[in-house]
């Protein structure tokens, strides 16, 4: 999260915004629904977004249901 500027400002101060908090080292974003989702930095891992890391593994977590599936699951348990 250090290297994500927006996140980096939560880590400093976690308080700042309510919409967010930090737990186990992870940041947490309340929802519109009031859902606790995790937050997912910009940033890499081996050449590859984290973004598309974590939407790939969406893919196969649902089977290949297709796009709009794996977009609608991934927006209910992480934010970016």
């Amino acid at each position: 999260y250090k290297d994500d500027a927006f996140f980096k400002m939560i880590i400093d101060d976690p308080t700042a915004n309510k919409s967010f908090h930090v737990k186990d080292d992870l940041i947490w974003m309340i929802n519109s629904k009031g859902d606790h989702v995790l937050c997912i930095p910009k940033g890499t891992h081996e050449g590859q977004s984290i973004q598309e890391i974590v939407l790939n593994q969406a893919h196969e977590v649902l089977s290949h249901f297709g796009y709009q599936q794996t977009l609608e699951y991934a927006r209910r348990w992480y934010w970016w």
